[in-house]
């Protein structure tokens, strides 16, 4: 059985109670069921501010600055989406790397 965070479940949830809201609409079902949710965590709150990281990634191991400056510049996840990312096999230059297409989304920049 996969286990989910609970925000994810109730997107789902969330998604489950329209689609019997438009069954209803539709008269193929007489009711909405009711649908408890989860509790969810607080939401991330406040920034990172350019400054902070500098100061911040200034402090750390050479080689750790290209990782956290990705994350940081894409809004990427670390563990998941930076260290996974390979280099190309056809590019012999340092410091080039280049995101298989199938880990880069229109939203990947745009989560905080």
């Amino acid at each position: 059985m996969q286990k989910g965070a609970n925000g994810a479940i109730n997107r789902e949830l969330g998604v489950l109670t329209r689609m019997f809201q438009l069954a209803v609409e539709n008269r193929r079902v007489t009711r909405v069921p009711v649908v408890r949710k989860l509790k969810e965590a607080a939401p991330r709150h406040g920034f990172f501010e350019r400054e902070q990281f500098e100061a911040i990634r200034k402090h750390l191991p050479v080689d750790l600055r290209a990782v956290v400056t990705v994350a940081y510049t894409f809004g990427w996840r670390t563990q998941s989406e930076v260290l996974t990312l390979k280099r190309s096999p056809a590019r012999k230059s340092p410091g080039i790397g280049r995101a298989r297409s199938s880990t880069v989304t229109t939203s990947s920049a745009l989560r905080t």
